[in-house]
């Protein structure tokens, strides 16, 4: 994984507990947080991750102090929009991507894959981590819904 200290990162948000978590991380390593990145639907009203409406990720932006960046796609579009969103990012300084993810190889591989094609390294700080031991984590620290 990548060393984060001092560097501009976008986290890929979704909303849930793991890109929560993630943050929070990247933040205790030193990262530097640009912004959350999340991929609507077509129609810009939902998170095509979970669902959720754009106005509770606007909160969520809003309480962690950080911008909400959003890009519209079908599932048809969504690498081209996802890449182009971070060309953008790489282009206004951000060096690192900060994934949520765990334990799903073909989801880190396409993350690695997306932020190498903008010129910037892909951080997964709960990667290889148990879900029990994520979940626990969350708690220990004191993380409410």
């Amino acid at each position: 994984m990548c060393s984060i200290k001092n560097l501009p990162f976008f986290c890929s948000w979704s909303g849930g507990k793991d890109c929560c978590l993630a943050f929070y991380y990247a933040v205790q390593a030193g990262g530097k947080p640009c912004c959350l990145f999340t991929m609507l639907s077509e129609e810009g009203e939902h998170s095509k991750s979970h669902g959720l409406p754009l106005r509770i990720l606007e909160r969520q932006a809003a309480s962690l102090g950080v911008p909400l960046v959003t890009g519209a796609a079908s599932w048809e579009d969504y690498e081209g929009v996802f890449i182009g969103q971070l060309r953008e990012f790489k282009a206004e300084g951000v060096e690192v991507g900060v994934f949520g993810d765990i334990d799903l190889e073909e989801h880190r591989k396409w993350q690695e894959n997306a932020c190498a094609a903008a010129g910037m390294s892909a951080y997964l700080p709960l990667w290889g981590k148990s879900r029990q031991r994520v979940v626990a984590e969350l708690v220990d620290l004191g993380f409410q819904a």
